[in-house]
């Protein structure tokens, strides 16, 4: 049997998992802001933001042993969350 995250990456886990969560929190903040107060360099950071949360959760896929439709699943968030901030952009 698999086990859903091996034992020698749980802290790395751990601290990829809080990694998503600022990233996430980033994305979100800088965005929100940026359409706000119409600055493009707080668009550039969310965008920034974008990319550490996509290698973030991309890694912690990795670590915790998803495959298949999992890792089909992570990605169609991922677009989803990308498609989103193009559509609104400012």
């Amino acid at each position: 049997m698999i086990e859903p995250v091996a034992l020698e990456h749980f802290f790395l886990s751990f601290f990829i998992a809080a990694a998503v969560i600022v990233a996430a929190l980033c994305y979100a903040l800088l965005y929100a802001f940026a359409r706000l107060y119409r600055k493009r360099s707080l668009l550039r950071g969310a965008w920034l933001a974008y990319g550490v949360l996509a290698a973030a959760v991309l890694t912690l896929a990795r670590l915790a042993n998803l495959t298949d439709y999992w890792r089909v699943l992570v990605v169609l968030l991922l677009l989803g969350i990308l498609s989103h901030g193009t559509q609104h952009g400012i």
